[in-house]
Order: C-alpha cells, then sequence, then structure tokens
C-alpha cells in the first residue's frame, strides 16, 4: 500500500507535465509593456512559443478564466479597451503534431476611465 501511495501522485504529476506543458515553453506578453490602461487606449497581447516548431500552431486566449479567440494567430489585439476587459489574461497553445497544451503565465490589466 505504501508505494501506490507513492506511485500514484508520481504518475498524476507526469500526466499533467506532459498534457499541459512547462510554462516556460510559452510566455504572454502585453504592448505596451504595463498594467494599467485608460478606456479607448490599444492592447496587444502575445502568445510566444518556444519549442522550436514556428508554425503549426493554434491558440487560445482566456480573460478570468473563460475562453475566447482560438485562432491561428499568437496576437491579440484590441484597438479600444474598455472597462469590461480589465482582468487576467493566459493564452494556451497546442500544436497539430502534438497533442500537449502549453499554458503560458498569466498577465493582469486594469482598465480605468479616461
Amino acid at each position: 500500500m505504501g508505494l501506490t501511495a507513492v506511485c500514484v501522485p508520481g504518475l498524476f504529476l507526469m500526466n499533467i507535465l506532459l498534457y499541459c506543458g512547462h510554462a516556460q515553453d510559452i510566455w504572454l506578453s502585453v504592448d505596451p509593456d504595463r498594467s494599467a490602461f485608460f478606456t479607448g487606449e490599444s492592447v496587444t497581447f502575445t502568445c510566444s512559443v518556444r519549442t522550436g516548431e514556428e508554425t503549426g500552431w493554434y491558440y487560445l486566449f482566456s480573460r478570468d478564466g473563460y475562453f475566447f479567440n482560438n485562432k491561428i494567430y499568437q496576437k491579440m489585439r484590441t484597438r479600444s479597451v474598455i472597462l469590461a476587459l480589465s482582468g487576467q489574461y493566459q493564452c494556451f497553445a497546442t500544436h497539430t503534431d502534438q497533442r500537449a497544451v502549453l499554458e503560458s503565465n498569466k498577465v493582469s490589466i486594469t482598465v480605468s476611465g479616461e
């Protein structure tokens, strides 16, 4: 029984690493590089994958845990932010040749009135 208790969590952790990838393989950045914005400003989120594969990636962005913007482009631009776009953003990427899903760091932005 003692061996089972040690092995099962180890297998679970191994599956997480295989299917979720490592955070350093993918990075979410914001341009301009700051966390506070005023309504009407433009913001660009870029999801950068650092695994050697340059093509064949699909990206998914989320805000506060809600997924949106599933596409092949690694950039998401908002030309005119509004108050409702405040929150914590993250991106995910998967490659056409792999089953793994890479999960990025989280980036928070706050939008306030002019």
